[in-house]
């Protein structure tokens, strides 16, 4: 004996088309991740803990004089900006020269580049950055 079964697929495929109209028109969630991001790379200046958790190495300055590191001027904290499109986000500074690649990735400075600056990340996802993404990811996908 052969069983039949029939289904109206029309509210699934309603849904699947809503969630493919939600992630290409992501703009909305990604201003949201970008802003999240650039508010927790601001944060990382006040704590001095980079994005990978780890302290960043206190600078000759702040040996010296006191303060905390990176916050001299406050100049590449507030440069700190992102940009948002239907299925980009970048985070970032818009300075040209060395300085956020430097602090960023660490390397070699000064007259003959016999210095060396360690890294001290500040744009990055730490674990509780993911975390806030993914809840703004299920609560964008979910939610509207």
């Amino acid at each position: 004996m052969a069983a039949n079964f029939k289904m109206d697929v029309t509210p699934l495929t309603r849904m699947v088309n809503m969630l493919n109209d939600k992630l290409t028109r992501s703009e909305r969630l990604l201003k949201e991740i970008g802003k999240t991001m650039q508010q927790s790379s601001k944060k990382r200046f006040s704590t001095g803990i980079g994005s990978d958790g780890k302290a960043w190495p206190q600078s000759q300055r702040v040996k010296k004089q006191g303060g905390k590191t990176l916050n001299a001027t406050g100049r590449l904290k507030e440069s700190i900006e992102f940009e948002a499109t239907n299925n980009l986000v970048a985070i970032g500074s818009p300075f040209s020269s060395y300085d956020p690649k430097i602090h960023q990735l660490g390397g070699a400075v000064g007259r003959g580049k016999k210095a060396k600056l360690p890294a001290r990340p500040f744009v990055g996802f730490s674990d509780k950055d993911l975390t806030v993404i993914q809840s703004k990811v299920e609560g964008y996908i979910l939610c509207d």
